[in-house]
């Protein structure tokens, strides 16, 4: 439950959070896990606040909507007031956040860092850095 504060954003989310904000762009973040573990995360992850997510704590939904689950999707779009032709979802699990966005029917890209199995993956975009989604805008 205690999260060591080791956590640090990435150079390039800072870059594409940045991007993001100045343009007007609401950004989401959507997590499993417990409530508390993940609130401990959020707190670690020095400046991602300033941004104003729009967090949504998947487990309040109970263990069993978490991603990939389309009710965790829906939570955080009912917040958040975006249509899903409007949402882009990126994440690095190529189960939880891509086949769960894609299911969800909104687009998504996977951001993958280090050499995952080449398994079918079948995400919209793949990355290996969070600065390369920017070309889309």
């Amino acid at each position: 439950q205690n999260i060591s504060c080791q956590l640090k954003l990435y150079n390039d989310a800072k870059i594409l959070l940045d991007f993001l904000y100045k343009k007007g762009i609401k950004i989401g973040i959507l997590t499993n896990g417990t409530v508390k573990a993940q609130k401990n995360k959020i707190k670690c992850l020095q400046g991602i606040l300033q941004y104003n997510p729009i967090i949504f704590y998947a487990r309040s939904l109970g263990k069993d909507f978490e991603k990939p689950h389309v009710r965790a999707f829906e939570g955080i779009l009912n917040i958040i007031e975006v249509e899903k032709i409007n949402v882009l979802f990126v994440g690095d699990n190529p189960y939880t956040d891509i086949y769960g966005a894609k299911n969800f029917g909104i687009r998504n890209i996977l951001v993958k860092r280090e050499r995952l199995d080449d398994e079918q993956i079948n995400s919209d975009l793949v990355v290996k850095k969070l600065d390369e989604v920017m070309k889309l805008w």
